[in-house]
């Protein structure tokens, strides 16, 4: 590969500082707290039957791999991020709904019982900050609205399409 290849292809913008590193920490702080819970709790409960212990366990690990796929920002981490979302806002709610007719549900203390009750409805609110951070950090959004600055007469409805526009339903009507 020639050198000037090379140089081209290196990245030399500066290291993120902003709120995307808070929403990092705070996924590895709660994945962290939800699957070390999860596996003491599974050790020191043993009464409680090996399904809900394994389901706990579970959604920790669920929060870990979300966590992995916030801090690396690629687009097929990316994609999986947005599955661990999901199921991160899905599960509290579907498990609380189910909970409410199951009782055995509730055996074990995990993230999502009663919509997440056992951890102060964190895991929703951890849910909805990454999703919302995933869709303003989504690379794409960001070149479309860098090119928009950067180029203002190639935006999406720049002042010169406008008028074109205009001028031609001024002359239909």
């Amino acid at each position: 590969m020639s050198e000037a290849v090379h140089e081209q292809s290196q990245d030399n913008r500066p290291p993120a500082r902003g709120s995307g590193r808070l929403v990092i920490a705070l996924y590895w702080i709660f994945s962290v707290t939800v699957t070390l819970r999860a596996l003491a709790d599974s050790y020191y409960l043993r009464e409680i039957p090996l399904w809900a212990r394994i389901v706990a366990v579970l959604i920790g690990v669920i929060y870990v791999v979300a966590a992995i796929s916030l801090t690396h920002n690629g687009r097929r981490m990316r994609i999986l991020g947005w599955c661990m979302i999901a199921l991160c806002l899905i599960g509290p709610l579907a498990c609380g709904v189910a909970g409410a007719s199951l009782s055995s549900m509730r055996l074990m203390p995990n993230a999502w019982n009663a919509f997440g009750a056992d951890f102060a409805y964190l895991p929703l609110v951890v849910a909805a900050i990454g999703a919302i951070w995933m869709w303003l950090s989504n690379p794409r959004r960001i070149v479309e609205i860098a090119e928009q600055v950067e180029r203002p007469g190639k935006g999406i409805l720049s002042s010169k399409k406008l008028e074109a526009l205009e001028e031609a339903e001024a002359a239909r009507g």
